[in-house]
């Protein structure tokens, strides 16, 4: 019998393998358009108000799925973006479409990263779906993992989308 985690990552694997081949572009699916526009208002929004560190640098996406969407946003403005996530077929879809772009990432512990190497930490959609000591275990390693003043946003969902 499965654990609970290794549930959720066969339920997240499984929805990753259906997206890729259905030619979906992220976990969105059909309403990536809308939540690419919505992601990057808030993350310009963030820059504006001085809330996201400065081009160049690092920057670790908890839960980055296949990297179209914060991991891809961060790159593009000039970051170094490490991803992880729980489905392997996430991560290689990832390694493939952005190879170039300065994202790396890997199905891993966190516990398996250096200490302070992350001026930013920001959760894909992902802490949500974690609970009790989980969620704990998890904010103990992002306090771990950040730099001294680095920046942790959480992204969740909630209501309808548009």
């Amino acid at each position: 019998m499965l654990s609970a985690r290794e549930s959720r990552m066969e339920t997240y694997e499984q929805i990753y393998q259906e997206l890729r081949n259905n030619d979906k572009s992220a976990w969105t699916g059909d309403g990536y358009p809308w939540a690419w526009e919505k992601l990057t208002e808030t993350l310009d929004s963030l820059a504006a108000t001085g809330h996201l560190p400065e081009p160049g640098s690092h920057i670790l996406e908890l839960g980055r799925g296949n990297g179209m969407m914060a991991s891809l946003c961060f790159a593009r403005k000039g970051n170094h973006v490490c991803g992880v996530d729980f489905s392997p077929t996430a991560i290689h879809w990832a390694q493939e479409n952005f190879a170039e772009q300065r994202i790396s990432g890997d199905v891993c512990s966190l516990v398996q990263l250096e200490d302070n190497c992350f001026d930013l930490i920001f959760d894909g959609s992902c802490m949500h779906c974690l609970t009790g000591s989980q969620r704990e275990q998890a904010y103990s390693q992002v306090r771990r993992l950040l730099r001294e003043n680095g920046t942790f946003i959480i992204s969740s969902m909630c209501g309808e989308p548009g």
